[in-house]
């Protein structure tokens, strides 16, 4: 998640469709449940897409049940 720092620091995160500052990761995995987990991993923010922000990224490869 972000918060009003990253207005400042990364604002064009807040007009990135389906931006990770969008969705956390409480709510990626309801929507990932179905699936058999083959890879799943949070990259800290200092390895993941913008590290100027504050979030993380979400990496997921599933297999439909």
């Amino acid at each position: 998640m972000s918060n009003a720092e990253d207005m400042q620091l990364c604002p064009e995160s807040w007009t990135d469709i389906g931006h990770p500052i969008k969705m956390d990761a409480e709510y990626l995995d309801a929507q990932t449940r179905y699936f058999s987990v083959l890879f799943k991993k949070i990259m800290p923010r200092e390895l993941g897409r913008n590290p100027k922000c504050h979030y993380g990224t979400y990496l997921f490869i599933g297999q439909k049940d």
